[in-house]
């Protein structure tokens, strides 16, 4: 690739080439497990597995799937929370050619139809918590067998017809399959989360999770297997969590699990597993850092924090950063970019707001919002495209939603942002969030950074509601910290001073909970449904 502005802003000795090995996926745990059998892999709950464990029952359980009739090409969903359970069958299912169908095991049952189904998964892997739920809509799947992994300490039944994972891998063999797989095979089958219309299954290859997992590692070179570690909190049925924990493995950096996001649970492994990086979103942050024992815990091991998915308002930010004394790294990636592929420098330059600047390899421009091919000079807002090695390959079963997202090689995101003169990149907003209010565009996102400005406010996020003379207008959610109080005109009030006035929130609704998605992510949509039923109504 040419050189690019952004380049200039690389840390020092961060690349912007990377050269890919051609191989699939599996094979970087395969390499870490024979450079380092006995170097921690992965911890929950302070018990570790070595890289040696990990590869050897991701063999069996692929051996096993093999007996059970899975060929090349088949997908295998996984139904579970992050456990070991959930990294050695991922691999496993990598290693004879299968793809692995990632599942958010929060899902309702006609979220887990629609998913199964549209995968064509002939197999499931299910945490036992979740098993009825997936037994329940079976039928309505391509599911042809399941098997079960039991939680310790928890004694739920289980069908005699329905196998554990250690009897359905007891005996096989755990030396490597060595199953050819090209390097453009796909390896994951990842859903988005459908925050824009029906769940779509963008799938990945194995040179992109290669790439993700290399390009991780080259963003700091300072870091050091064994000694660096992870804490992952973000689930690994998210793009975020799961190219996370294929880096981990590919660096020889260990990873803390921590199987639901709860801020005591997370506070109490950062104390004791003293991880050195914790990646995560602005809500899960914010939550730590306002747990009311905060104070009882050392989160100094952290040196950074990857902050996805969301804007993190800079007032919680810096609160943050004073208590840690973290650098927090903002970034950026969807499902189907396959990573995060845009990061601030670690170590230099960084602008807080933006996403920072494209990784190795990965090029990005933005576009007219008419035709989506004109490109936009510095400052001028229009779509986000990308081009990548991680980039999906297509989205499954959805010929008119691939050729209208990638076009040309490039990837459309739908995000409307900036770039900068220093070849920084800003997100704007969703194209679908825009509130236009008397004739004026809104992005509710500056209304939210003001809003966390406050504070009394924990949470908040700004919707456009419909409006018999400006079409639209705004309105915000409030959460309080707790102990707070205030009314809506003091909101208001704090809004006007540092707002235009066609941006200020004109209704205020106070609540004890804002919905979110299962990363963290405060649900816009979801909030932009309630209004619609409750207009209906």
């Amino acid at each position: 690739m040419e050189e690019r502005i952004w380049h200039k802003n690389y840390d020092p000795g961060v690349p912007s080439h990377i050269d890919l090995p051609l191989i699939p996926c599996h094979q970087l745990l395969e390499k870490r497990a024979e450079k380092m059998p006995d170097g921690t892999a992965v911890t929950i709950f302070g018990a570790p597995m070595t890289y040696a464990e990990i590869n050897a029952r991701a063999n069996q359980f692929a051996r096993a799937l093999q007996d059970w009739g899975i060929k090349k090409g088949d997908r295998v969903a996984l139904v579970l929370a992050n456990s070991p359970n959930y990294v050695s069958c991922q691999f496993g299912i990598l290693k004879i050619g299968a793809v692995a169908v990632p599942v958010n095991p929060l899902y309702t049952g006609r979220e887990l139809t629609h998913i199964l189904s549209d995968s064509g998964a002939r197999f499931a892997v299910v945490l036992a918590i979740f098993l009825d739920n997936v037994v329940q809509i079976r039928k309505e799947t391509a599911l042809e067998d399941l098997i079960v992994v039991p939680i310790p300490g928890m004694d739920l039944p289980i069908p005699d017809d329905i196998s554990v994972i250690d009897d359905f891998i007891k005996d096989k063999p755990d030396s490597n399959p060595d199953m050819p797989v090209s390097p453009d095979d796909p390896a994951i089958i990842l859903y988005t989360g459908g925050t824009t219309g029906r769940s779509k299954g963008a799938v990945l290859t194995h040179l992109g999770q290669v790439y993700s997992a290399m390009m991780l590692s080259a963003l700091d070179p300072n870091m050091e297997a064994q000694k660096d570690s992870f804490i992952l909190v973000n689930p690994m049925f998210h793009i975020m969590g799961n190219a996370i924990m294929t880096f981990c493995l590919h660096a020889g950096l260990p990873v803390h699990l921590v199987p639901q996001y709860d801020p005591g649970m997370v506070l109490q492994t950062i104390d004791e597993a003293r991880p050195t990086w914790f990646p995560g979103v602005p809500t899960m942050f914010i939550g730590v850092m306002n747990h009311p024992d905060v104070k009882n815990y050392d989160l100094t091991s952290i040196r950074y924090c990857i902050s996805a998915a969301a804007p993190f308002p800079l007032e919680p930010m810096e609160r943050f950063e004073k208590i840690t004394g973290c650098r927090i790294v903002e970034a950026y990636g969807l499902t189907e970019s396959g990573a995060a592929i845009m990061f601030n420098p670690f170590m230099g330059k960084r602008k807080v707001g933006s996403i920072g600047v494209p990784t190795a390899d990965v090029d990005a421009k933005i576009v007219d919002l008419e035709t989506g091919s004109k490109e936009m000079p510095p400052n001028q807002e229009g779509e986000l495209i990308l081009k990548g090695p991680s980039v999906m390959k297509h989205y499954l079963n959805m010929p008119d939603e691939t050729e209208n997202t990638l076009r040309d090689g490039w990837l459309y995101t739908g995000d409307i942002a900036k770039l900068d003169d220093d070849g920084f990149f800003w997100i704007v907003d969703r194209a679908k969030d825009m509130i236009i209010a008397g004739g004026f565009n809104i992005y509710p996102r500056d209304i939210d950074e003001v809003l966390y400005e406050h504070p009394k406010i924990e949470a908040a996020c700004a919707i456009g509601v419909p409006d018999d003379y400006r079409g639209e207008t705004v309105k915000a959610f409030i959460v309080m910290k707790q102990g707070e109080t205030m009314t809506g005109e003091e909101v208001i009030s704090h809004c006007r001073e540092h707002l235009a006035a066609y941006k200020v929130p004109k209704i205020i609704e106070f609540r004890d909970s804002l919905p979110t998605s299962i990363i963290g992510k405060v649900l816009r949509k979801t909030l932009r449904e309630e209004e619609k039923e409750q207009t209906k109504s």
